[in-house]
């Protein structure tokens, strides 16, 4: 048990807490807002989060973001010890001289999301705007190395205090927006891409139809490539499955047999979640009626959601689909590039900011992404491959899950997916 004491408790202080002791430091804690109390407790862990004096508790000084209300600019002036980023100081000494609890809400929160910002063209928060990439540091998982901090200094004064050690994790995830490249989608659009890829000269799609009538086989058919894969791997899994009406954005097949059909073989082989279509954004009758297809399919209840294109927007996006019966959404983490969106790689709860309440939702932050490697970034397959060792090298330190997002369509192996096999196979 680790006794924190502070003068106010507030739902954000509270919920900080949740997270950094129960899910990361994975100990159990306890509140204490009278000093008299907070001086008989002896020889155990104590934190002292105020501006009184005690001598025998590590001390932070409250940055006061715990303690405000209202969503507004705050100063985050960021340093670097020991290669670890901090801001919101505090004090100008002592063990600790920055709101390490201020940080992590921060962070985890995503407060700066709720303040003004320049969306990109499909209205999502970039992440060239956010602290962890103006600073330097989205490629750390920060607030495990600020929790990894306390567990030292909490150490430092009782070295026998133990605490369970957090372990590291591989989830495998596919995104299906489209289920196949050309079969499945009648004469009308089979005929409309053709037409399309004459006119723009394209020889390797124009290659691809042909060797799909050719040989029936669809170069984006690679589901029993991705289930050989995850077999053989320690990973665990899951598929995203795109169920929405054709438009500008989303392209997957009809709701009709073949489809149905490789929803069912699908499931057999894992887990399945929503993968809410571009038009279903913030439109809980739409996100609901794509769920409830699938649910009818499989005999099983969705509750897990990752946003198409990662239309991801604070809090409306949480909240419609926590109004649509999610539980647990895996879109946290950015398009153009990798890295850690929240500084965490572990399940953790959605706190609504502007309601200043926890929501009944579970954010699971994913790091790496087959299209922001290759077409944001230009990755060869072996720059991909030395990006994603880092965040398993560290990630392997602190604890955590590493969480990828591949497509079936990127796994072909061919075209300008060519090599692109033996990153999935080997991440």
């Amino acid at each position: 048990m680790i006794y924190l004491y502070t003068e106010h408790i507030t739902n954000r202080l509270q919920y900080t807490l949740d997270v950094l002791m129960n899910r990361v430091l994975m100990c159990e804690y306890r509140i204490i807002t009278t000093a008299e109390e907070f001086r008989r407790i002896r020889n155990v862990p104590k934190i002292n989060y105020s501006t009184v004096e005690f001598g025998d508790s590590l001390s932070i000084r409250p940055h006061g973001l715990l303690f405000d209300t209202g969503i507004k600019p705050v100063e985050t002036a960021v340093s670097k010890h020991d290669g670890i980023p901090y801001f919101f100081r505090t004090s100008t000494g002592g063990e600790m001289p920055y709101d390490l609890l201020a940080m992590t809400f921060y962070m985890i929160s995503r407060y700066e999301e709720y303040l003004p910002f320049e969306a990109d063209k499909h209205g999502r928060f970039p992440a060239q705007q956010s602290l962890a990439h103006i600073a330097g540091f989205l490629h750390l998982p920060v607030v495990h190395l600020w929790a990894e901090r306390l567990k030292e200094l909490i150490k430092t004064r009782h070295p026998g205090y133990e605490f369970p050690r957090q372990v590291f994790r591989r989830l495998d995830s596919i995104d299906i927006d489209y289920a196949y490249r050309f079969r499945g989608k009648g004469l009308i659009r089979n005929t409309a891409g053709f037409a399309r890829d004459a006119a723009r000269l394209d020889g390797e799609a124009l290659t691809a139809r042909l060797d799909y009538l050719r040989s029936g086989k669809d170069p984006y058919d690679t589901y029993e490539y991705i289930f050989r894969v995850q077999n053989a791997q320690s990973r665990e899994r899951i598929f995203f499955i795109q169920t929405g009406k054709y438009g500008k954005y989303d392209k997957n097949l009809p709701y009709r047999k073949r489809f149905k059909e490789l929803i069912r073989r699908i499931a057999a082989h894992g887990e399945t979640g929503i993968h809410p279509s571009y038009a279903s954004a913030e439109r809980v009758e739409v996100i609901s009626a794509e769920k409830e297809r699938i649910e009818k399919l499989t005999g099983r209840k969705i509750t897990k959601s990752r946003q198409h294109y990662l239309r991801l927007q604070f809090p409306g996006t949480y909240e419609t689909l926590v109004r649509a019966g999610i539980e647990q959404d895996y879109s946290m983490g950015f398009a153009a590039t990798g890295g850690f969106r929240a500084g965490i790689a572990i399940p953790y709860p959605f706190f609504h900011l502007s309601k200043d309440e926890v929501m009944p939702l579970e954010i699971v932050p994913f790091q790496v992404m087959d299209v922001s490697m290759k077409d944001y970034r230009g990755y060869s397959p072996e720059e991909a491959l030395d990006e994603i060792s880092e965040y398993k090298r560290i990630l392997q330190k602190t604890g955590g899950i590493l969480v990828s997002i591949f497509h079936n369509s990127s796994l072909s192996g061919e075209g300008e997916w060519k090599g692109w096999r033996k990153v999935y196979e080997t991440w």
